[in-house]
Parts: C-alpha cells; sequence; structure tokens
C-alpha cells in the first residue's frame, strides 16, 4: 500500500483510527471537564492522524453530548457546537 496524500492513512485504516480516538475521548471526557493538557492531547491526536478540526470535533461532539447531557458546562469541554446543536442538547436534557 502506498501513503502518497494527506488523510491516506486516516482512509485505510479509518476503523482502527475511529477506535483509538473513540477511546481516547472517553477517557478524556470521563469526569466532564477537559484540562489544558487534555486540549492539548486531543490536538496531538488530530496531528497524528491527519485530521481536519472539524473531524476531530466531530468525534469530540458525540463525548461532549453525554457530558452535557449529565450536566457538565459546555464551556469546559473543548468543543465547539453550532447554535442550533447547543439548543437541541439543551432541550433533550431537560
Amino acid at each position: 500500500m502506498v501513503w502518497n496524500s494527506t488523510g491516506d492513512f486516516y482512509f485505510h485504516n479509518k476503523q482502527n483510527v475511529e477506535n483509538i480516538i473513540t477511546y481516547q475521548l472517553t477517557r478524556i471526557y470521563q469526569d466532564n471537564f477537559i484540562t489544558e493538557e487534555e486540549a492539548l492531547f486531543k490536538v496531538d491526536l488530530q496531528e497524528i492522524f491527519d485530521l481536519s478540526f472539524d473531524q476531530m470535533n466531530d468525534y469530540s461532539k458525540k463525548e461532549a453530548s453525554l457530558s452535557i447531557q449529565q450536566g457538565a458546562d459546555p464551556t469546559d469541554l473543548d468543543v465547539f457546537f453550532t447554535q442550533k446543536e447547543y439548543f437541541k442538547l439543551k432541550s433533550a436534557s431537560i
């Protein structure tokens, strides 16, 4: 297999990459708060797997959504939700 363009590793190993990212994000979000060290670790994961900001943010949204449903403050979660997504989450947790 030849790796010749950006994102090839992710493309050819997507399931393995997703498993690793999901495992790490589950661990990071388990206390419903993201420290500065954890936020930097997320950036490292993004770089290691050559993911765009949006790709990594989409993975983070899944775990952050669970934290918000458990009462976490979204500003403590190092994730970006659109206004529509945020209010949909908030209304679901009421």
